[in-house]
């Protein structure tokens, strides 16, 4: 099976990297290259994938004059309409997006990550099929997002708005990202800064506030109220997601974290700001956790995160043995990932067989 064997691929990749990080960086780096730009030919020509015939629907008949009524963002229609200019097919519209959605990231990940393959093993493995070979419209945001957080770093103010703002055209929720820059430039973090408000957040991972939250999107754009009026009606999508394996794993990470935070802060450029942007995601998912589209929507803006910081963790292991155990998460987090979305009964007929316009 294709996804396994590029799961093997990128797994074997990692451990050479580790390896021979230094001795073998510019052969590392060129490997890495050519792993993004085969991911982009992967998702940018397939025809499988979650969503794939809803967007080859949207792609039919969304128009300026309609892309409101489908809940459509207007960015994402501006493209649309665009390759209808140019008269190209479908498939090069979903090349075009894999091309700024998966290029981006794979910028992020060259310039801030220590370890390129682990970050592009848990990019493929946690956000790359669901987003970037199915809700694409959402990884084309996360995407702009990440840009927008170059602008957090440098304390660009400006930029980060005008990055979110385009987001926002492509897709409504990344509404949610602009409490970001105020949040990650806290000067001063305390341990009591973050275990407060998730200790805070906890009854709402039990407790359904479902008809609280459709009151507060009133004050939203309509865009949104709409969405979050169809989640809360819906069976697949409202569901409360609850103290899940994806809480646990988030709890993990944000302790690996906290462990080396003094370290971290020392050696990792922007330690802290990750953290706080990685803090802000774990609280949206545990506030909206009543629906649960909701939840993973806004939280995956800054969950997509997990990229980068697992392989900076990996750094900062005091020993051998703690090295051991980072990559062995990554790993274990990594296959379970995949498992789920390829063996789960609703996904896996959705990307199972793989085809490809190209091969």
């Amino acid at each position: 099976m294709i996804y396994y064997l590029i799961f093997i691929a990128l797994l074997l990749t990692s451990f050479f990297e580790l390896y021979y990080k230094e001795s073998r960086r510019v052969e590392i780096t060129i490997f890495y290259y050519v792993a993004v730009v085969f991911l982009i030919f992967f998702a940018g020509f397939r025809e499988v994938g979650f969503d794939y015939a809803n967007y080859h629907d949207i792609f039919d008949t969304v128009n300026f004059s309609n892309y409101s009524e489908n809940t459509i963002e207007v960015g994402f229609a501006s493209l649309v309409e665009f390759i209808h200019f140019i008269n190209l097919p479908f498939s090069f519209f979903l090349f075009l997006v894999a091309l700024l959605s998966i290029g981006l990231k794979g910028a992020f990940i060259k310039k801030y990550s220590p370890y390129y393959f682990f970050s592009l093993l848990i990019y493929f493995t946690v956000n790359f099929l669901l987003s970037d070979m199915g809700q694409i419209r959402h990884g084309l945001a996360m995407s702009i997002v990440l840009l927008s957080f170059y602008d957090i770093f440098n304390k660009n103010k400006k930029g980060f708005f005008i990055k979110v703002f385009i987001a926002y055209l492509f897709h409504s929720s990344a509404i949610i990202v602009l409490p970001a820059y105020f949040i990650a430039n806290i000067k001063k973090v305390t341990i009591w800064h973050i275990v407060i408000p998730l200790l805070f957040l906890i009854p709402f991972l039990f407790i359904d506030i479902k008809s609280e939250l459709v009151q507060l999107a009133i004050y939203l754009p309509s865009q949104i109220q709409s969405k979050v009026a169809y989640y809360t009606t819906s069976e697949e999508f409202g569901e409360q997601l609850g103290f899940n394996m994806t809480m646990v794993l988030r709890i993990m990470i944000i302790g690996g974290m906290l462990y080396y935070y003094k370290e971290g802060e020392q050696k990792i450029k922007y330690y802290r700001q990750i953290f706080l942007l990685y803090i802000y995601g774990t609280i949206l998912f545990m506030l909206f956790n009543s629906i649960a589209e909701m939840a993973i929507r806004f939280s995956n803006y800054f969950k997509i995160l997990e990229f980068i910081i697992l392989p900076m963790l990996v750094t900062l292991g005091k020993s051998l043995t703690e090295k051991h155990v980072i990559i062995t998460f990554i790993v274990l987090y990594a296959a379970w990932s995949i498992y789920k979305m390829i063996f789960d009964p609703i996904t896996s007929i959705q990307y199972l067989p793989y085809k490809n316009v190209l091969f």
